[in-house]
């Protein structure tokens, strides 16, 4: 049988919008943050190196979340949701997708297909950051 990754169990939206609401933003302005939109990318393959990049920052989020808890003392409850990320299912959940990842990419042209997504990921993040206006924008295509 084919592995597949539940995307539901992995949305992370809801976690920020939650945090946003726990540290004193209204709804109203929550509706008016840019979206970030993904990048594109290529198919299946394309869609897992973008995961990839997605899914490993669960596993930098919980360094975070015990930073951000020990100087601010925010946790889950009170604005550090997506940060603290699967909890203690992160190291589970990372797994499962690599085991994914590692099925579904065993040659080269599919290395290079989810390398070059996630590569573009890091990239429209950085942007999103950086720029959020401009970044809405911002599509893998546009990219040499």
């Amino acid at each position: 049988s084919t592995m597949e990754l539940n995307p539901a169990e992995r949305r992370k939206t809801p976690l920020l919008i939650r945090d946003l609401l726990a540290v004193g933003a209204t709804r109203q302005e929550v509706a008016t943050v840019p979206d970030a939109a993904i990048p594109d990318f290529d198919g299946h393959v394309g869609a897992l190196g973008c995961c990839y990049v997605l899914e490993g920052a669960t596993l930098g989020g919980q360094l975070i979340a015990r930073h951000v808890k020990s100087v601010l003392k925010f946790d889950s409850a009170n604005g550090a949701t997506f940060f603290n990320g699967y909890g203690r299912a992160t190291g589970a959940m990372w797994g499962s997708f690599c085991a994914v990842l590692n099925a579904r990419v065993q040659d080269l042209a599919s290395y290079r297909t989810a390398a070059t997504a996630a590569c573009a990921t890091f990239e429209h993040l950085e942007a999103c950051l950086s720029s959020p206006g401009e970044a809405r924008t911002l599509r893998r295509a546009d990219s040499p």
